[in-house]
């Protein structure tokens, strides 16, 4: 499986140079979950992007984290093409925080302010709708957080919600038609990672189309 994956931006403070990053533990994560997996990391250059897809065959989208829709112009823009391509083809699509809100932004969603102390480089439980989550999730469960912007989802768009915090933030989203889920923490951040991740990610990636 070729697996693209979005890149955060990085500006560094010595040189001023603005670098596409991504957290190694991600290689290290994918490894664990789909051991079939090649990760491609996708650059946030618009004007490339087309070619990119021309020239290679992906298998899915991994869209990480980082980087406040609107903060980065070149990854909103390059994410939204691939995202595009994807749709178009039937491609399994997971979203990773920001990649949450950025799925709920593009099917007509808002993204508005969390409290911070609640959500910010903190752990809460999870509230899971078991008639909605996928299979590999049947109860509520603790899950990291680092953000301080939620997903308002559109009342007639296609993302449902399964899973929630303790303050009513959204936790989890899918379509119940297009192979789309996405979560609003960290799998690759745990030290060790978790179950319920792994089990999440081989449930969307290797399931049959519909």
């Amino acid at each position: 499986m070729k697996l693209a994956i979005t890149m955060r931006t990085a500006k560094d403070a010595a040189t001023g140079e603005v670098r596409d990053a991504i957290d190694r533990a991600w290689y290290r994560f994918l490894a664990a979950a789909l051991p079939d997996c090649t990760p491609i990391p996708i650059p946030n250059h618009p004007e490339s992007i087309g070619a990119f897809l021309g020239a290679t065959t992906i298998d899915g989208l991994l869209l990480t984290g980082g980087d406040d829709i609107g903060a980065s112009p070149e990854r909103d823009t390059t994410e939204s093409v691939i995202l595009s391509h994807c749709l178009e083809r039937g491609l399994p699509v997971l979203g990773v925080c920001r990649g949450l809100q950025f799925l709920s932004h593009r099917f007509g969603g808002t993204i508005e302010p969390c409290d911070p102390a609640l959500h910010r480089a903190t752990r809460h439980q999870v509230r899971v709708d078991p008639a909605n989550a996928p299979k590999s999730v049947r109860a509520d469960f603790e899950a990291n957080s680092y953000h301080n912007l939620g997903a308002v989802l559109a009342a007639d768009g296609p993302l449902r919600a399964w899973a929630w915090s303790p303050d009513g933030c959204v936790e989890g989203v899918t379509d119940p038609v297009r192979r789309i889920l996405a979560i609003g923490w960290h799998p690759e951040r745990e030290s060790t990672f978790r179950e319920i991740d792994i089990a999440l990610f081989r449930e969307h990636f290797h399931r049959s189309a519909p």
